[in-house]
């Protein structure tokens, strides 16, 4: 099985970037489309805005592939998210950030307090998740949530901005096709509903199941 995860990129064929996400829904992907296009004006940066079909925020990798996905590690990976399940939950990112982005492109993206530890919260619980299931790493690296709009020719200096608020009740599976600007939904997992059995101090049903 994790043998199979992590190969060798190949020129040849298309590269697969497999990881879980949220997604912003419909008002807020065309609020953070208007921000990025009111800094890339406003500041005339040069770059490549992110289309809002593609915008998300990213929650924990599965692997990286090189021809196709492996069967086995999507159905385990999909396994690993129908056994989890919070209640949903409201995120707010109220602040410009620069990452980043390799061979001198600078990544700008929206970060925030509102939500930051639920989105851990449910990192970690898919990483445990993914583990038991002999997915993953054993270690989880750093966490900051953020939301990548734009990729642009310089950095920008951390600035405050009208919010982006919106409120997660799903989760995502995603397989991005590298240098082919795509992405493939590979699943999506719905969160439990706010009337359903009460949830624990940390936002998650005792049960730790959820019917897709």
């Amino acid at each position: 099985m994790m043998g199979e995860q992590l190969r060798l990129w190949s020129d040849a064929e298309p590269l697969h970037n497999v990881f879980f996400a949220i997604k912003p829904d419909a008002k807020a992907a065309a609020h953070v489309a208007d921000l990025a296009r009111h800094l890339s004006g406003n500041l005339r940066l040069i770059g490549n805005r992110v289309p809002p079909a593609r915008l998300h925020v990213s929650l924990l990798g599965v692997g990286g592939f090189y021809g196709k996905c492996p069967a086995s590690v999507i159905d385990d990976a999909r396994s690993a998210a129908g056994a989890v399940a919070v209640a949903p939950f409201n995120v707010r990112f109220d602040r410009v950030a620069c990452f980043n982005g390799g061979a001198g492109v600078k990544a700008l993206v929206l970060t925030g307090d509102e939500g930051a530890a639920s989105l851990r919260s449910l990192r970690k619980t898919l990483h445990r998740a993914m583990a038991e299931r002999g997915l993953g790493h054993r270690k989880r690296s750093a966490f900051t949530p953020h939301l990548t709009m734009m990729y642009a020719d310089r950095a920008l200096r951390p600035v405050s901005v009208d919010p982006v608020c919106w409120t997660v009740d799903a989760f995502v599976l995603i397989d991005s096709l590298v240098a082919q600007s795509r992405h493939v939904l590979l699943g999506r997992w719905p969160r439990v509903a706010r009337d359903e059995p009460p949830t624990n101090a940390r936002g998650m049903r005792t049960a730790m199941h959820l019917a897709v």
